[in-house]
């Protein structure tokens, strides 16, 4: 906080070092970095400093008692350091979080995008596979499989997608509903007792009946050798 301070009444806890403040999983404190007004002419040492022109009042917050950007600026700014597949891990972290959302993200990089802007390529790229209304994945394991799907470049399928059988209401994990492909992502309770299997063939048969194919994921597959699990969703997709 006194560095902030130090570096000018304008400055504000920025980039990686806000990124490390809000808590974002998997991120770790770097260097001290604040944003200023590029008019302001902040300084300190070493803190590093950013200069902007575009700094409103809907971008700030205080956090820890820290003056910081808020979330969604944040997240945009890590645009700058971070691969679009690591910034878009960070970004579903925010949204499950509720710290910001998907519509708010895509409505500020519109705004922040110019020519030459830093790390706005990758911001953009990271959100072109979450859209608007996008559901976050609610578990690891999923978020797994999405990001070895877009890796493969797999059509981006819906996340939670509710299916209509015979008055009964069932929501698969990840889908491509044109297809009638459903791709269920079993973690470490998956078939916890003999009630929960019989529910689990049930459903299945239940969604072949009205015409889905149900394949299954799990840690293992995902984290050794997804290719057969990949080749099997194109082939249904072709």
């Amino acid at each position: 906080m006194l560095a902030v301070i130090a570096t000018g009444p304008l400055a504000v806890a920025s980039f990686r070092t806000a990124a490390a403040l809000w808590g974002f999983d998997r991120y770790r404190q770097g260097p001290i970095e604040v944003l200023c007004p590029r008019w302001a002419r902040c300084h300190e040492r070493p803190v590093l400093i950013h200069e902007t022109r575009e700094l409103p009042t809907r971008d700030l917050t205080l956090h820890l008692g820290i003056p910081i950007t808020a979330p969604t600026r944040t997240l945009i700014d890590l645009g700058r350091y971070l691969p679009a597949s690591r910034l878009g891990q960070l970004m579903d972290d925010a949204v499950r979080l509720k710290m910001t959302s998907y519509e708010e993200l895509h409505l500020r990089l519109a705004e922040l995008s110019r020519p030459g802007r830093a790390g706005i390529g990758r911001s953009r790229l990271a959100l072109s596979t979450r859209g608007v209304h996008s559901v976050v994945p609610d578990s690891s394991l999923e978020e797994l499989a999405l990001r070895i799907l877009r890796g493969a470049e797999i059509p981006e399928p819906v996340v939670h997608h509710p299916i209509h059988v015979h008055d009964q209401l069932f929501v698969v994990d990840i889908a491509w509903p044109e297809a009638r492909l459903a791709l269920e992502c079993d973690g470490f309770l998956f078939h916890s007792g003999p009630e929960q299997l019989r529910a689990d063939h049930h459903r299945q048969n239940l969604l072949a009946t009205a015409g889905w194919t149900l394949l299954r994921t799990d840690w293992h597959t995902l984290r050794t050798d997804p290719s057969h699990l990949i080749a099997q969703i194109a082939s249904a997709l072709a």
